[in-house]
């Protein structure tokens, strides 16, 4: 070996060792992962989904005519009878909606927004 290769210090080789393994072992950035990756790989399962805060139905709108009635939950449209999100849908009342979910009754109403109305002409 010559002089000048017992006069180096490893320190810098430790250096650059421990910044490579630090690297691989890193974690990647969030927003920064394989863009091949299947997006459903990156949902968790149904059983590990955090529980939603509010309701589980949304009631937006009723149709009650002499023939059918029928109810708009969670954007669609739903008859006396049919299930919706877990739910059989009892009765559909002007406003309101009976739904039936493990033997007992959930009742659904409309939510009544406050509109500014002009009326014109007469």
């Amino acid at each position: 070996m010559s002089e000048r290769a017992r006069k180096l210090s490893p320190l810098p080789l430790l250096l650059a060792a421990a910044m490579l393994a630090a690297a691989a072992t890193a974690p990647a950035q969030p927003g920064l992962g394989d863009p091949t990756r299947p997006t459903s790989l990156d949902e968790p399962a149904p059983e590990q989904r955090p529980r939603q805060a509010g309701p589980r139905w949304r009631l937006q709108s009723t149709l009650v005519a002499d023939s059918r009635r029928l109810a708009v939950i969670n954007g669609r449209t739903v008859a006396e009878g049919e299930r919706i999100d877990g739910a059989t849908v009892r009765e559909v009342r002007q406003g309101g909606v009976t739904l039936e979910v493990e033997g007992r009754r959930v009742e659904l109403r409309v939510l009544r927004e406050t509109l500014d109305v002009k009326r014109t002409g007469g």
